[in-house]
Formats: C-alpha cells, sequence, structure tokens
C-alpha cells in the first residue's frame, strides 16, 4: 500500500504510530506538562507577591501563568498522554469508557484555554509597544481597569466561539463485541453539529488560534524591538543613562519569540491542511503518512511546550523575579518560617550618638528592609531607631553592651551599632 494513501495503515505504520504516540505524546509530553504545571503554579505565585503585582504587565503575566497550566493539565487528556501510567488493559478500557467524555466536556476547554494563551500573549506584545512608543499617553489610559476588560474580552470571545462543541455531542451507551462501551456521538438538536465541527477545525482553529495571533505578535514584536532599539539609552542632562523599563521591554520580547518559534510548525501545519482542505489528522495527497505524523507531533510537543518556557524566561531576564522565587521556595521546601509572624517586638537600637538614616540601619542588618520584613520608624534627627522585628529574625548577640531578659531579643550588629536594648 502506498503511504500516501490516508486509508488503512498497514501493520509497519500501525506499529510506527503506537512507537510515535508511546514516546512523543507519552513519555515527552507527560514529562513536560508535569514540570510546566509546577513552574507556572510558582510563576503565580511569584508574580502575585506584594512587591511584584501591582503593574499591568504583571496582571498580564499572572494571567498567562494560570491559562498555561490549565493547558497542560488538559493537554495531558488531550493527547492521551496519561497512557503511559496505565497497564495495557486498562489503555483499551479508558479508550472506550474515558475518552469520550474526554472528546465531549474537556477538549472545548483545551481549546478555549489555547486561545486564550495566544490572544493574552498577543496583548501583552500590544500593551508593551504602546507603553514604550506613547509611554504618557498610556500611562493615563491603560490602568488596571481597561487590563481587566481585555482579559475578560478575551476570555468572553474565545468561550462564546468554543461553547457550541459543548452542544454537538451527546454521550451514548453501546455494546461492541459483548462488551459496553461508552460513544460520543454528533446531535443536531441545538444547530447543525457537522457543519459547525468542520468550519471550526478546517477555518477557526488554523486561521484564528495560531495564523493571525502569530502574524500579529510578530508584527508588534518587530515594532516593539525597534522601538526599544530607539529608545535603549535616555539621555536628559546626563548621557548614557540606561533606561529602566528596557528589561521589562526584553522579557516581553522573550516571551513572544519563544512563542513564534514553538506556535510555528503548528502554522505551516494548519495552513498547509486550510489549503489542502484536509484534517489536521490526516496527511494529504502526496505526503508521506510517517513525515506528516513526525512533523505533527513535533507541532503539538512545541504547543504544549510554549506553554512551559515562560518560567525559565523570568529567571534568566529577571532578578527581582529569582530572588522572590527562590525565598518563596525556600519557605515551602526547606521547611522554614516565615518572616513576618504576628508577634511582633520593638527594638531600639543606639547608634552612640550617631544620628541614624535608613542606610545605616539597612547596611548594619546587611539586607533590605523587606527580606527582614520590619516596619522602622527612623528619624534622621535622633540618634535611637525604632523596628518592628518579629522574634524569629532576633539573634543573640555575643556583646556584652546588649544585656538580655526573658523578654529581651537581641540582633548580632557591626560594633558601631552594638547598643540593643528593648
Amino acid at each position: 500500500m502506498n503511504n500516501s494513501t490516508s486509508g488503512d495503515s498497514t501493520e509497519p505504520d500501525v506499529t510506527f504510530l503506537q512507537n510515535l504516540r508511546r514516546y512523543a505524546y507519552g513519555y515527552i509530553m507527560f514529562t513536560t506538562c508535569l514540570v510546566g504545571i509546577f513552574s507556572n503554579i510558582l510563576a503565580f505565585a511569584v508574580l502575585s507577591c506584594k512587591s511584584m503585582r501591582s503593574s499591568n504587565t504583571a496582571v498580564y503575566l499572572r494571567c498567562l501563568a494560570a491559562v498555561d497550566s490549565c493547558v497542560l493539565l488538559l493537554a495531558i487528556f488531550r493527547y492521551q498522554s496519561y497512557f503511559i501510567l496505565l497497564p495495557e488493559k486498562d489503555i483499551i478500557t479508558s479508550i472506550f469508557q474515558l475518552n469520550p467524555y474526554v472528546q465531549v466536556y474537556l477538549t472545548p476547554f483545551f481549546w478555549i484555554f489555547l486561545g486564550m494563551s495566544s490572544f493574552t500573549t498577543f496583548s501583552l506584545s500590544l500593551e508593551r509597544y504602546l507603553a514604550v512608543r506613547w509611554p504618557l499617553t498610556l500611562k493615563q489610559t491603560c490602568t488596571m481597569t481597561t487590563v481587566a476588560c481585555c482579559l475578560g474580552g478575551i476570555t468572553l470571545m474565545v468561550f462564546l466561539i468554543t461553547f457550541p462543541q459543548f452542544l454537538c455531542y451527546k454521550i451514548e451507551k453501546a455494546v461492541f463485541r459483548n462488551t459496553h462501551i461508552v460513544v460520543a456521538k454528533l446531535t443536531n438538536d441545538y444547530l447543525d453539529a457537522h457543519a459547525y465541527m468542520q468550519a471550526y477545525d478546517h477555518y477557526i482553529l488554523p486561521i484564528f488560534w495560531y495564523m493571525v495571533p502569530w502574524f500579529a505578535v510578530a508584527t508588534f514584536n518587530t515594532l516593539l524591538s525597534i522601538e526599544v532599539h530607539k529608545s535603549s539609552r535616555i539621555r536628559i542632562g546626563i548621557p548614557n543613562i540606561a533606561n529602566p523599563n528596557r528589561k521589562l521591554s526584553v522579557l516581553i520580547m522573550l516571551i513572544v519569540f519563544v512563542y513564534m518559534i514553538c506556535h510555528f510548525p503548528r502554522c505551516i501545519l494548519a495552513f498547509y491542511c486550510l489549503i489542502n482542505n484536509c484534517s489536521s489528522t490526516t496527511e494529504g495527497e502526496g505526503v508521506d503518512f510517517r513525515t506528516y505524523h513526525i512533523v505533527q507531533a513535533v507541532a503539538d510537543m512545541l504547543n504544549v511546550l510554549n506553554s512551559c518556557c515562560n518560567f525559565v524566561i523570568y529567571c534568566m531576564s529577571g532578578t527581582r523575579f529569582r530572588k522572590e522565587a527562590k525565598q518563596l521556595l525556600c519557605q515551602f521546601c526547606c521547611n522554614s518560617q516565615p518572616l513576618m509572624l504576628p508577634t511582633m517586638q520593638s527594638v531600639h537600637i543606639s547608634l552612640q550618638g550617631v544620628p541614624a538614616t535608613p542606610v545605616d540601619v539597612r547596611k548594619s542588618f546587611n539586607m533590605s528592609y523587606k527580606e527582614l520584613q520590619i516596619t522602622p520608624n527612623l528619624s534622621p534627627s535622633k540618634s535611637m531607631v525604632e523596628l518592628q522585628i518579629p522574634d524569629s529574625c532576633a539573634r543573640p548577640s555575643s556583646s556584652s553592651s546588649c544585656k538580655t531578659s526573658p523578654s529581651t531579643s537581641c540582633l548580632k550588629l557591626p560594633a558601631t551599632y552594638q547598643n540593643l536594648t528593648i
């Protein structure tokens, strides 16, 4: 039989597909999804910290982390990656008992979250380009309310487009070779299911889920890179002062660039299926059977990989993100207690007649106020500084000038700041 035919496959082709699904969609994709879910949850937690959640970009990134987590979770069922955890007999049972429910109830949500991921990436790129191109205008118009409305509009749009899928199928029980099975059957109770599914698979997904977002983010990412290159330096009075927002722009460009690379094979495959009027699961005329399915597997894996890469990008380009992630991991993985505790103490630090300034006190602890989780009451004109410090942050001092008592906690300070009382 000719491999270009989309009919019954030969035995070697069947074995090839089984091995391809086991390694590509099984071991590789399942591991990628698990790692990606963990990294996106961690990224969401870090971006939700008080010091990082205030900007519009952080809202987009948190939304992207949440949506990507859902994409990866649903991809495990959409591509049947969980089969690697099941013995052979349970795989057959899953095909006839679980897969119809996945097709009817989970697959539409997979496309909803995948569409939200693509359009959120586009909105992130557009917002950053406008912020660099017209910073003063955007600062007045692009508020948290505007971002929330934008994300809400994206969610509503992709949900309304995909919602009819829930009405196209119904679950029915049947008997196959004396075995009770469950099947998903197209139904015309609410709409012409066959026409809608054909339009969705052949036109909506290729055009609006892949090609249009890809070309849109490619356009605005190019424009953003041009604007960043123009405004890479701010010269107001003193030349060669680095732009403080340049790192954020580079971060967004990296996110979009990874998106473009990961979605490019899927865009090519979608365009091929569009012009040849063939399904995304069957090869067209004159195309080698194995080549087509390898390309499809690579496209699907890169499509899923895109939802895992953002955490790596944040760690590579964000110093503050790395710092917050490290602190969060230490709290949960190393069983360390949080620095901020309900019980606080008033600690007075005498600087031996030297007026205390915030810089002096911060340097004396060799860390920032945020790391110590302290609430300072500083007065540069006084030699006494009052700090609200948790008990767990107090370290006994070996200096004789630090008088301890049952209600006294001391901090280990440099010699200049050893006079410590409560």
